[in-house]
């Protein structure tokens, strides 16, 4: 329990930084969750309740963004290493959704099923038309 406290005080180690993030990642949580309950306790109406506790939410996510972003302040030369490894990683892990998408975008934008459609129509039209 001693080395935890140390380790908590200690912002010069990484593995101190990371225990400092957890905690504070810990006690974001139970905030939520607890301003969360005191503000659905004080709305009469679920949509008010819902979107209440959303702002909450998000103003305790930006919160714990700027402390962590303070804790790890002495890595923010390497931001440019640290944004190309996660651009990385998120077009390695959506590679399918964005295969996806410039397909969609190429059937909607191309013509490449235009001729096959209008010469249905075009021999439906001929035979159809008694």
């Amino acid at each position: 329990m001693n080395q935890l406290l140390e380790l908590l005080g200690d912002n010069s180690s990484v593995l101190g930084r990371f225990v400092t993030s957890a905690a504070m990642v810990v006690i974001a949580l139970v905030l939520a969750a607890l301003a969360g309950w005191v503000v659905s306790r004080r709305a009469d109406d679920p949509y008010a309740r819902y979107y209440l506790r959303k702002i909450v939410h998000a103003v305790i996510v930006v919160l714990l963004l700027v402390a962590l972003a303070v804790v790890w302040r002495p890595f923010a030369g390497r931001i440019g290493v640290v944004l190309g490894l996660i651009t990385a990683g998120l077009a390695f892990a959506m590679q399918e959704v964005i295969g996806a998408l410039a397909g969609w975008v190429s059937i909607f934008t191309g013509r490449q099923f235009r001729a096959v459609t209008e010469s249905r129509w075009a021999g439906c039209a001929a035979t159809c038309s008694t």
